[in-house]
């Protein structure tokens, strides 16, 4: 199974293995990339030249006999490279989406395969709780199941006639969803492409779970359909929150559709 992601989204190096290539985790995947495709920090620079020495010294002597010095350092080199702060994808990089029996010796053969497959990401399909005419009044509704996009927030998107809505289900305390001028709540939404964009409580008062409904308009989402979500800012009454572990970044680009 194969996955890809984008300039600008971020990766955890985990391992450097050695002819510039890396152990990295995306999101649930693990994969291995060479260095071109990603930006390459003082840290991964430091923990290269100490493989690399580490490598050359194996070479001539038994690493029982002396510990291993780097110039002017009298550190000695860990024969573990430490794991190294998440860093941002320089460019678009395809990864092998599966676990990987870890070995320092990942052939050339494996990077280009890894290359060469290229398959896009599956899409998440439409998930509805209602899409159906109201007999009464009608009007088309839709509401679409809760996805999961962080740990804490779940959101789901309505329709009702040509009015479509937005619901971010947050499961903190952060007081009511209010309205109210004085005191309105919002959502702040931080996309990877910088743009900000900000979705106000225009439902009644909800004192229950934190549930801000909000309107979507054109213009709205069109800038959601255009780029990832880097993260979500909420505002309630009594508490604010900022999620910026967002497991599910092309929620909006994926499922807006679902409410054309």
């Amino acid at each position: 199974m194969l996955s890809q992601f984008n300039k600008g989204q971020k990766c955890v190096v985990l391992r450097y293995l050695g002819l510039n290539k890396y152990k990295i985790k995306y999101k649930h995947w693990t994969g291995y990339v060479t260095s071109e495709y990603l930006v390459i920090n003082d840290e991964m620079r430091l923990v290269k030249k100490q493989y690399e020495a580490y490598v050359a010294y194996e070479k001539n002597e038994s690493l029982e006999s002396s510990p291993i010095k780097m110039p002017n350092n009298d550190e000695k080199i860990p024969l573990k490279v430490p794991k190294m702060e998440e860093i941002k994808i320089q460019a678009p990089i395809k990864l092998i989406a599966e676990l990987i029996e870890e070995d320092s010796r990942l052939t050339d053969t494996l990077i280009k395969t890894v290359e060469k497959k290229i398959e896009p990401e599956p899409k998440m399909d439409c998930r509805y709780l209602l899409n159906e005419t109201d007999v009464f009044e009608g009007t088309h509704i839709i509401r679409t199941e809760n996805y999961k996009v962080s740990d804490d927030l779940q959101i789901e998107l309505f329709k009702k006639g040509n009015k479509k809505y937005v619901f971010f289900n947050f499961s903190g305390d952060l007081g009511c969803a209010s309205s109210y001028t004085h005191n309105r709540s919002f959502v702040k939404i931080y996309l990877e492409n910088n743009d900000q964009l900000t979705i106000f409580h225009t439902w009644d008062m909800d004192c229950a779970d934190f549930s801000l409904k909000g309107m979507l308009t054109s213009s709205t989402i069109a800038k959601l359909k255009e780029s990832p979500i880097k993260s979500i800012y909420l505002q309630g009454t009594k508490a604010n929150h900022l999620i910026e572990n967002i497991m599910y970044q092309e929620f909006f680009m994926d499922t807006l559709k679902c409410i054309d």
